[in-house]
């Protein structure tokens, strides 16, 4: 099984007696918004940035060992269906109301658009329709068929 290198790991500042610190976050296995896996690599505590990521594919790659050798890897659930706070019944499509001027002086236009979001390479992306430019059906059409085709299996 191929999987991405930085696949699992995130590397962020955490905040620790009022320092924040670098370090790679190891995060696995979800189920119900809580990982499985989860463990934590000080940047700091290692010779060199390196050593640190080694390390933290090292564990990842034997706690997905394990995942996989329980039968809990790969998920065999995927969000198919809308949570129940999406109005718009489909999974990363929304609505929302334009916003113009400075950042100062933000103020909401009479503007919408529909709005699709998936995950690329660990990042949200996002595409957006104006019902101004398209009309609200074709506006909706077309973010649907954006999200469809950067549809994402969460893995």
């Amino acid at each position: 099984m191929k999987i991405d290198p930085m696949f699992g790991i995130t590397e962020v500042k955490l905040y620790h007696e009022g320092n924040r610190k670098p370090c790679f976050h190891v995060r696995i296995g979800w189920m119900m918004k809580v990982p499985k896996v989860e463990k934590v690599f000080n940047i700091d505590e290692y010779p060199s940035r390196i050593t640190a990521l080694a390390d933290a594919k090292q564990f990842r790659d034997a706690e997905l060992l394990k995942l996989i050798n329980n039968g809990e890897w790969p998920p065999k659930t995927v969000y198919k269906k809308p949570w129940k706070n999406n109005k718009s019944g489909v999974i990363g499509v929304h609505r929302s109301r334009q916003y113009g001027g400075s950042k100062s002086r933000r103020k909401k236009l009479d503007c919408y658009r529909w709005t699709a979001t998936w995950y690329s390479q660990g990042k949200i992306k996002t595409a957006s329709f104006g019902e101004t430019k398209w009309g609200i059906t074709t506006a909706f059409k077309m973010a649907c068929a954006c999200r469809e085709a950067k549809k994402n299996l969460y893995i």
